[in-house]
């Protein structure tokens, strides 16, 4: 019985090992019309070194109709510059395109944009990608549009670089202790400052005391029970 249960959990390990999600991609106007998405590639994930962040657990092969839908884009990106060009991933459990994660970026910088880069988040309990961010290496910083005669003498997005990405964790915040309350909620009104002669009053009047006992000792009798001879002046 244990030998068919460790079974049964090596096939279904096995299964899940690794996985292909499909990358699709749209063009959606100014106008908020939208053209369907199209098949742009398929990512091969192997789950098991996704988890352990090697750079060879995704493999991307092209779409057969990707150069074909990109010069379409390029002369809509020359017509609606503002528009937005969309990527999507499709995941084995996902059952239509309302589920599809999507990432943006504006039209008119694939004029430009020979590179790209689709990094897939993977679950880090099982290495299955479940989200996506998409973005072009020739973005400007500020985001604005290139001129309409500047063109790439590279074909665009014929560069294309996956990358996974495990969850990171965020430092822990510093909590500060809630202040003290009173019975009807409000919060404990803090004591006075006080000063100097109230926090240290015990210490100097002790310290007075010693000074006036000390001061008014009687003088020191010799054994014949006179005074002590005065010290001699040297």
């Amino acid at each position: 019985m244990r030998i068919a249960s460790g079974l049964v959990f090596g096939v279904a390990f096995s299964a899940v090992a690794a996985e292909t999600v499909t990358l699709h991609h749209r063009v959606l106007g100014q106008d908020g019309s939208s053209s369907p998405f199209t098949v742009r590639g398929t990512v091969d994930v192997d789950n098991a070194l996704a988890l352990r962040s090697s750079a060879s657990a995704a493999v991307y092969s092209q779409g057969e109709s990707l150069q074909s839908d990109i010069r379409h884009i390029l002369e809509r990106a020359a017509r609606e510059p503002q528009s937005l060009y969309q990527v999507a991933l499709e995941r084995a459990h996902d059952t239509g395109e309302a589920q599809w994660p999507v990432s943006s970026v504006k039209l008119c910088h694939l004029r430009t944009g020979a590179s790209d880069v689709v990094r897939l988040h993977i679950d880090q309990r099982t290495g299955s990608p479940f989200a996506l961010d998409y973005f072009l290496l020739s973005t400007p910083h500020d985001g604005a549009c290139p001129p309409v005669s500047a063109q790439s003498t590279a074909t665009p997005l014929s560069n294309t670089t996956v990358v996974l990405r495990l969850p990171s964790r965020s430092p822990s915040p510093l909590l500060r202790t809630p202040p003290p309350m009173t019975a009807e909620g409000t919060p404990v009104p803090k004591e006075a400052e006080r000063s100097f002669l109230q926090k240290y009053w015990p210490y100097i009047v002790g310290f007075l005391v010693i000074q006036f006992v000390l001061g008014s000792s009687p003088p020191e009798e010799n054994p014949e029970g006179g005074a002590a001879p005065p010290a001699p002046a040297k």
